[in-house]
């Protein structure tokens, strides 16, 4: 996309555009939070596994300076099982991760109102399978990071399966919390400090892509925000 093709579409969206809260609703806790539940690996002890289903209610994914970020108030749910081995190993094993694209938005200064991003991009997120067990939460989580938008094609991806997108969310805060009669934690989980490559297979428009994005970002340019609904269960 051509830097004047940027301009008046900003100008459009901030027009002809209403903005809207970034504000979403609870989650309604439900049998279905464990649907994506992992088999158990081989080897695994008996009585030592759990599943770990985080449903985010509002998640904010920065990809560069400034205010280019992805932002959803549709439910995220990540899936995680962990357990320890016979060789006395504790390990993670991915479940799955839903997640519908995630439109980019520009967010209106002095506000907590956004507008759609001009470029109409969404991303979607596509877990690697890289994870790695934490106290409760994941402590590394693999991503990769498709970039949806006109022209870009099918593949226009930061990171891949060999270099994932790496993130390590810390908890903030967790709280016991009652949504829709159910019981579950309340969390507050963040990474500010995880870095991101090119984009590339972006059917030939990659360089403006990582202009817009501000690509290759260091680890201090970028965010990752989210609400968690914590619920688990034993194997």
């Amino acid at each position: 996309m051509k830097r004047t093709a940027v301009l008046v579409a900003v100008t459009a969206a901030l027009l002809g555009l209403a903005a809207r809260p970034a504000t979403a609703a609870a989650p309604t806790p439900s049998d279905a939070d464990f649907a994506d539940c992992p088999a158990l690996p081989a080897g695994a002890v008996a009585g030592t596994w759990k599943c770990h289903t985080m449903t985010a209610e509002d998640t904010l994914i920065g990809v560069s300076i400034g205010r280019m970020h992805a932002h959803t108030q549709e439910p995220v749910r990540l899936t995680i099982a962990q357990g320890r081995l016979t060789d006395g190993t504790t390990v993670a094993k991915l479940g799955g991760l839903r997640a519908e694209p995630i439109p980019f938005v520009t967010g209106v200064p002095g506000t907590r109102w956004e507008v759609p991003h001009p470029t109409g991009w969404k991303l979607e997120i596509t877990p690697t399978g890289l994870v790695e067990p934490g106290a409760l939460v994941p402590h590394t989580v693999g991503l990769t990071a498709r970039i949806i938008g006109d022209d870009l094609g099918g593949s226009c991806t930061i990171g891949s399966a060999a270099k994932p997108i790496v993130i390590e969310p810390v908890v903030d805060w967790a709280l016991p919390w009652m949504s829709g009669g159910t019981l579950v934690t309340r969390m507050k989980v963040a990474d500010i400090t995880y870095a991101l490559g090119l984009a590339t297979g972006c059917n030939g428009h990659e360089f403006a892509v990582n202009q817009v994005l501000g690509l290759p970002a260091n680890a201090a340019s970028n965010q990752f925000v989210a609400t968690w609904q914590y619920r688990s269960k034993r194997y």
